[in-house]
């Protein structure tokens, strides 16, 4: 069968089973069908009134639809924009879903609805660039297997308030391991302030009328100053650590 001249038409409806069947209006009162051809590994509709590009392929009156008439979404040379919009005549209609790939190798994906997602085998993903994710709404992440998680460089994590829980004991291995270090930060100053404040005297202790009294105090006293002088230098271990994690 060969192609004939090619027509435009305004779609009026569909019949969507194994194939898509548009409706088109060629001219006032004169409707006819048209199987829809997409791309390879696409699936579209068109919307009411949308213009289409029909092909004539016998002398039955047999068209198919080859393309339709659409707004720029701002693509550039080199850029591809796919879009979804709700299901109402093209004149009203609003885009509610949109994925842009751009001519700078970025990936955009634009949604102001519940977006969902299910791959039931595995998903690999690989990002040679920078990758920048701006979330303006509560995010929830339940994975109900294991999670791991590695990082070859330096981690930081930087929020308002952190809550971590477990149901299991929960552990935390490094090499210089330094949690909470504002708290501790605090926590080894007040101790030093105390260790200094407070200097260790033992008070002799009560003897009996005229029993002797030995040299025994002197020597505790002598035995605590040197593990208060420890206990002081740990303090200040501890807080320049701290000072270390809080840059």
């Amino acid at each position: 069968m060969g192609i004939g001249f090619n027509i435009i038409g305004r779609k009026i409806g569909e019949g969507i089973e194994s194939l898509v069947k548009l409706v088109f209006e060629a001219r006032k009162g004169d409707n006819r069908s048209a199987l829809l051809y997409n791309s390879a590994g696409e699936d579209s509709v068109p919307l009411d009134n949308e213009r289409l590009i029909l092909a004539k392929i016998d002398g039955n009156g047999k068209y198919i639809a080859v393309g339709v008439l659409t707004l720029s979404q701002g693509a550039n040379p080199g850029e591809k924009i796919y879009f979804s919009r709700d299901n109402k005549p093209v004149e009203d209609a609003s885009i509610v879903a949109k994925i842009s790939m751009l001519n700078d190798g970025s990936i955009t994906i634009d949604t102001d609805t519940e977006t969902t997602g299910e791959a039931t085998g595995d998903y690999k993903r690989i990002i040679k660039g920078e990758t920048k994710v701006i979330e303006r709404k509560d995010r929830s992440y339940l994975n109900e297997a294991n999670a791991t998680e590695e990082v070859k460089k330096n981690y930081k994590h930087k929020s308002d308030n952190t809550d971590l829980e477990s149901n299991q004991p929960m552990g935390i291995k490094g090499t210089e391991t330094l949690l909470g270090a504002d708290v501790l930060q605090v926590f080894f100053q007040d101790v030093k302030k105390a260790v200094n404040r407070n200097p260790v005297i033992i008070p002799p202790a009560p003897w009996p009328p005229g029993a002797p009294v030995p040299p025994v105090p002197p020597l505790i006293n002598m035995h605590l100053k040197g593990v208060w002088t420890d206990i002081a230098a740990a303090a200040d271990k501890a807080i320049a650590s701290c000072k270390k994690a809080l840059k």
